[in-house]
């Protein structure tokens, strides 16, 4: 069995910054392989934020306004 391993990054922001993206650590699959929280509190992928990824599994996340 393999164990999952829960890669993390965190990085800084204010409200100004809203449209940055934000790089992933690992490979990304699916959308699904990101989770997001801001202050403590988990936000909600195509609500609060989208991932982007690219063919190369390199993947960026974008919040949407009023969200970082």
């Amino acid at each position: 069995m393999i164990n999952s391993v829960s890669p993390r990054t965190s990085a800084e922001a204010s409200s100004v910054t809203t449209g940055t993206d934000f790089a992933t650590p690992a490979p990304i699959y699916t959308k699904n392989d990101v989770e997001v929280y801001v202050d403590g509190v988990k936000k909600t992928v195509d609500s609060q934020y989208s991932v982007n990824i690219a063919s190369d599994n390199t993947a960026n996340v974008r919040f949407t306004s009023g969200n970082v």
